[in-house]
């Protein structure tokens, strides 16, 4: 091997060269495919009719063993990168051994072609091709099939894998280990019960035209750096492509669609840059990047996703000039993530969202008027005090703002939250037309805000969302037919009055929401509660209408107003009455005016809990 190590010494700068090459051409639009020396054939120039012979499984240890068996076999070619070794023409079954063609320890050049390869079951750690340091070997237009690993390359550099099937294998595709400076293109590698292509520790590779899909995995990336993967298509798997602590990664022009779980998540990686995609109907997440920094997002259609993309723990992220739509959530979410900048953007539906527990999750973002939201500029706010917000918001967001006034908006409509403040205090929202989001209006660590006005109807989760925000004042908002009308949690010192949140799940709601005001509020037709408290104390009920609820199921019950495990409320004149709860298979469920339970120094005074069944 010190012979071969020295060889490699002296080639590796020209083939490095020559990947690099590659890469420009790829950025180019064009692709030429290029090992050491060689310029491979393309797939135009496969020879269908070309007829196999049955063969034993191959093992050839060491360059001197690559030259004996070529004699005697009458392998073309000496070796060289001008004349490589061909091996050509065989079928080849394994018959529940470990490999049909096994390659140790050489640098010479060869090629391993138009063959038939099945039956490598025997191991889970052997290929039926297998390369344990192996440079300048290709391996095209074979039938790699009904294996355990299709092809497995460890400890080899510069090889080629271009034109193959490989399909059917029980294990992975293609297994690339320690295996750098390689081209893996245009193989259909479909289905594979794992993974299609999983590569680790290695760097400079060239992934291209390949079409994967049906496995668990399509493409899977682990400790790589400097590799390009473009123009591929994976789709019909659980996970489209996903790399995990690596860097320097572009993932251009590629189709990725219909996977089950996600089209491309990274984790713990930095400079992806992930441009000029289609990633369309990846249940999840079209993109997720967790713990990912200094990348970007530009220019891809993503859609039809829950989250087309969804950033966790990720700072630095440019995410620009994208088509967004058809998400179920949010088309971007930026969570506990830092210093996106968002820019350009046409997003049909869902919004942006952002959660965090620091200031800096919300206020170090450069978000502009550029995205447009259903046709409408995005209104992100950071750091400001004082202004008012334009109405022909599609969207508005404010961070770390104060006495800011948004009334008379066009309406917002279809976004994950319609209306996001985090970490701003003493501003005004009125008047607004904010229907059929997820979330009408969300206030994250803001205090002394008034919302009131608004047209807040049809919205999935909550009219009004209150999540570590105390002293604000929600009044004389219309927020029927939502999951809940108004939703405190954490949340304490709030005053809710002359709200109507009928038709709702739960009128009000409150969790942990000590020190809280309500009253004059319709809160009837509910289907769980009008008013239900959990945790809560301090708070005062009073002059509430929550009659009328009526709900059908199995076991079902009911109540006008319903308290948990709080102390010291007063329930005071309220009207509770009507409440109607129907059990689909024994008939009458319970229906209640007032429940409590596990709770105590209650005041109940002048309330009407009648004709409740």
């Amino acid at each position: 091997m010190q012979a071969v190590r020295k060889k490699n010494a002296a080639h590796n700068a020209l083939v490095c060269v020559c990947v690099v090459s590659v890469l420009f051409a790829l950025t180019q639009g064009t692709l030429t495919t290029i090992v050491g020396a060689q310029v491979l054939a393309s797939t135009s120039e496969r020879i269908p009719g070309e007829a196999r012979s049955t063969h034993a499984p191959i093992h050839i240890n060491g360059n001197t063993d690559f030259a004996t068996q070529a004699t005697s076999e009458g392998w073309a070619g000496d070796g060289s990168a001008g004349s490589p070794y061909v091996i050509s023409g065989y079928e080849i079954s394994a018959g529940g051994g470990s490999y049909c063609i096994l390659i140790e320890n050489t640098d010479v050049y060869f090629i391993i072609k138009n063959c038939n390869l099945t039956n490598a079951t025997g191991s889970s750690t052997t290929g039926a091709v297998h390369f344990n340091q192996v440079s300048n070997g290709t391996i095209m237009q074979c039938n790699i099939t009904a294996n355990n690993i299709g092809v497995y390359a460890y400890r080899s550099w510069y090889n080629n894998i271009s034109d193959n099937n490989i399909s059917s294998n029980s294990g992975n595709g293609l297994y690339l280990w320690n295996a750098s400076c390689c081209i893996v293109s245009n193989n259909t590698i479909n289905p594979n019960v794992n993974y299609g292509i999983y590569v680790r520790d290695s760097i400079n590779l060239n992934i291209n035209n390949n079409t994967i899909s049906k496995g668990t995995y399509g493409i899977e990336l682990s400790h790589v750096n400097d590799t390009v993967l473009v123009q591929n298509i994976i789709n019909g798997s659980s996970y489209g492509l996903s790399g995990g602590y690596s860097a320097n990664i572009t993932i251009r022009q590629c189709s990725i669609t219909n996977n089950s779980q996600y089209g491309i998540k990274t984790t713990r990686s930095e400079s992806i840059e992930i441009t000029l995609n289609t990633i369309i109907k990846n249940y999840n997440y079209g993109v997720a990047m967790y713990y990912t920094n200094n990348s970007r997002i530009q220019t891809n259609t993503i859609s039809n996703s829950t989250y087309d993309v969804y950033l966790n723990a990720s700072n630095s992220v440019v995410i620009t000039h994208n088509t967004l739509a058809n998400t179920t959530t949010s088309a971007i979410a930026l969570i506990s993530s830092m210093a996106a900048s968002i820019a350009g953007n046409t997003i049909t539906d869902g919004g942006i969202y952002i959660e965090g527990a620091l200031l800096e999750h919300w206020n170090t973002h450069l978000m502009d008027a550029t995205n447009l939201i259903a046709g409408r500029p995005l209104r992100y706010h950071a750091n400001q005090t004082g202004m008012t917000v334009p109405n022909d918001a599609g969207q508005v967001i404010l961070a770390n703002c104060s006495n800011m006034f948004f009334s008379g908006s066009w309406g917002i409509k279809n976004i994950y939250t319609g209306v996001l403040l985090g970490f701003s205090d003493n501003n005004t929202i009125e008047r607004t037309l904010i229907t059929e989001n997820e979330i009408g209006v969300a206030l994250y660590a803001s205090h002394y805000n008034r919302i009131r006005e608004l047209n807040a109807t049809k919205n999935t989760y909550y009219g009004i969302y209150l999540r570590y925000s105390d002293y604000n004042t929600i009044t004389n908002n219309t927020l029927t037919f939502c999951g809940q009308g108004v939703f405190l949690q954490d949340s304490m010192h709030s005053k809710i009055s002359g709200n109507n949140a009928s038709g709702s799940n739960r009128g009000i709601y409150l969790v942990h929401a000590d020190f809280t005001e309500i009253t004059d509020n319709i809160v009837r037709s509910h289907s769980d509660a009008g008013i239900r408290v959990i945790q809560s104390n301090e708070s005062v009920l009073i002059n509430n209408d929550a009659s009328a609820g009526s709900v059908f199921g199995f076991y079902p019950y009911i109540a006008g107003i319903y308290i948990s495990n709080s102390e010291n409320l007063s329930v005071v004149g309220n009207n509770m009455s009507g409440n109607y709860a129907m059990d689909e298979e024994f008939g009458m469920g319970t229906g209640m005016g007032l429940y409590i339970e596990s709770s105590k120094n209650i005041k109940i005074l002048n309330n009407n809990a009648s004709g409740n069944v």
